[in-house]
């Protein structure tokens, strides 16, 4: 009699948790985002206290991005320990779905992976019915946040380049390109200069890196030079 293999295809449930029930937290900030681990964190401890549930482990990635997955440290030792059976707890709640990741690809790989090995995932600030439905809203939700990191990434990109190509006359003279962010070289200052003023009526600045002489560099240079003069 040939066996009927069992369909792995889950429909999003509403979670059936139960009061004292242990969970995990995932938490993840990027440079930049509204919202913190802070206020992330009290978002979570208030939906944990309505449903009376246990946070056994708290894992939290700050001021990394949503891009990709590896090189968050903590997202990566919860996969490591949601390996072990059976499930230490029955669920991993998150503040909405892009904690996991923005890439589309990654989320649902994550998200499957985690409820094949029979984790709930409860993001509290998505609002994802349960059913079948369930399923369809995720994936839009996911699509959204991918979308939202595309966007990001071109608008940057433009602000970049208009920066780098953009002129400006800064103390009589013209001068074409300027910072887009980050730290200056080593023996260079970086100095913000008001060059117009916006619509809104604040000033219109730019940052210039500025070539000035670095005394600890210098002392240590000659200092590198005597040992070597006194060595020969």
């Amino acid at each position: 009699m040939a066996r009927t293999r069992k369909s792995k295809i889950r429909v999003l449930k509403d979670p059936d948790l139960q009061s004292g029930d242990a969970v995990w937290v995932y938490m993840r900030h990027s440079p930049g985002e509204d919202q913190t681990i802070f206020s992330q964190r009290k978002d979570v401890e208030r939906y944990v206290a309505d449903n009376q549930l246990v946070v056994a482990e708290w894992f939290v990635d700050e001021a990394k991005t949503a891009a990709e997955v590896a090189g968050r440290a903590d997202f990566e030792r919860m996969l490591a320990a949601s390996r072990q059976q059976p499930p230490p707890v029955k669920a991993i709640i998150v503040w909405d779905l892009s904690r996991f990741s923005r890439d589309h690809l990654e989320a649902q790989f994550y998200t499957a992976d985690l409820r094949l090995r029979g984790y709930q995932i409860i993001s509290i600030l998505d609002d994802i019915p349960s059913g079948e439905m369930g399923m369809v809203f995720e994936a839009l939700i996911m699509w959204k946040n991918a979308k939202f990191l595309r966007d990001l990434q071109a608008a940057t990109i433009r602000g970049i380049d208009a920066l780098v190509s953009d002129r400006q006359v800064i103390d009589g003279k013209e001068r074409v390109g300027f910072s887009g962010g980050g730290f200056p070289p080593r023996g260079y200052v970086a100095r913000t200069v008001q060059v117009g003023t916006k619509p809104s009526g604040k000033p219109l600045t730019r940052t210039i890196w500025e070539l000035t002489p670095d005394e600890d560099l210098r002392g240590r240079v000659a200092r590198a030079w005597q040992i070597a003069i006194d060595a020969a």
